[in-house]
C-alpha cells in the first residue's frame, strides 16, 4: 500500500537527496526524555489505537526521505502493519523484520533503524491493555524526522503533524478516567473493560490526510477496505490467518 506511491500528505520534495544535516548519534536527535514540551502536549490525549496511527504517519515521512539512501522497505510495510495491529493486535509480528540497537553511524541506517525502533516500540503488545499511549515513541521520531528532512520541508511536516494530531484527537481522544492500579480491580475481566477505551479502536489510514473529509461513520468501512487490499505474503509484518487463529483470533482474518 505504502510502497506503490507517496501518500499525498507525505510533501518531501526530494526523496534520496543526500542528507546535508548534521547527524551526532542514534539516540542524539530524539526530543528531549524528561520534559514534557509543548509538542508532547499536543500529541496527547489520544486513544493508543490513535497514537499509534499518528507515529505510523510520522513514519512515513521518514522513511519517504530516506529512500534510495538505505534499505527502508520493511519501514513501509511496519506502517502499514501499524493500521491492522490496531484492529487485533495478532495480525502482526514486530519481530519478523530487520532489529536492533540502531548504529551511530552511517546516518542514513541509523535513522531508518532508530525510526523502525520506536513504531515497534509502540506496537509493544504490553501496550495492548496499558492505560498508557506511545507518546513519546511519537515525539521521538518527529524529532528525527525534522532533524533529517530538507530544510524546505521541514515547516510542511510540522504543519502536517499538528493538523494530524488535532484531527486524531477530535475523532479517537483519551477517556478522562483517572489512573488505577491494576492491582485495585477485582478481575482480569474488570481491568480489562477499563483500559479498553483507552487503547481504543482501529484508525483507517485515511485520517493521516489533513484533506480527506473524514466523518465516523465511514470508520468500519475503510477500515473493511484496508484489511480486504492487505497481503500477509508481501508484508513481512503480517501473520498469515493460519498463525492468527493459532493465536486465539476470533473471526475471519483480513476481514472486519
Amino acid at each position: 500500500m505504502f510502497t506503490e506511491e507517496k501518500p499525498t500528505f507525505v510533501r518531501v520534495s526530494g526523496p534520496g537527496a543526500p542528507m546535508d544535516c548534521v547527524w551526532e548519534g542514534a539516540s542524539d536527535h530524539i526530543g528531549p526524555t524528561e520534559t514534557v514540551t509543548p509538542l508532547v502536549d499536543r500529541l496527547s490525549g489520544t486513544t493508543t489505537c490513535a497514537q499509534i496511527a499518528l507515529c505510523a504517519g510520522v513514519l512515513l515521512w521518514g522513511t519517504w526521505r530516506l529512500r534510495g539512501l538505505t534499505q527502508v522497505e520493511h519501514n513501509f510495510e511496519l506502517a502499514e502493519a501499524a493500521f491492522a495491529y490496531c484492529v487485533d493486535w495478532r495480525y502482526v509480528d514486530v519481530d519478523a523484520g530487520p532489529k536492533g540497537r540502531a548504529p551511530h553511524q552511517p546516518p542514513e541506517l541509523s535513522a531508518m533503524m532508530q525510526l523502525n525502533r520506536f513504531m515497534r516500540a509502540a506496537l509493544d503488545r504490553d501496550r495492548w491493555d496499558s492505560f498508557f499511549q506511545p507518546v513519546f515513541e511519537t515525539f521521538h521520531s518527529a524529532n528525527i524526522v525534522h532533524h533529517i528532512l530538507e530544510p524546505q520541508d521541514r515547516p510542511g511536516f510540522d504543519r502536517w503533524l499538528d493538523r494530524a494530531a488535532e484531527r486524531i484527537k477530535l475523532h479517537f481522544p483519551k477517556p478522562a478516567d483517572e489512573y488505577r492500579e491494576y492491582e485495585t480491580f477485582d478481575s482480569d475481566d474488570a481491568y480489562n473493560q477499563f483500559v479498553a477505551p483507552h487503547r481504543g479502536i482501529a484508525v483507517p489510514p485515511q485520517l493521516l490526510n489533513p484533506d480527506f473529509d473524514f466523518e465516523p461513520r465511514q470508520r468500519t468501512k475503510l477500515m473493511a477496505e484496508f484489511l480486504a487490499g492487505l497481503n500477509p505474503d508481501e508484508n513481512r509484518y503480517l501473520r498469515n490467518p493460519e498463525a492468527m487463529v493459532e493465536l486465539g483470533f476470533a473471526g475471519t482474518p483480513y476481514q472486519l
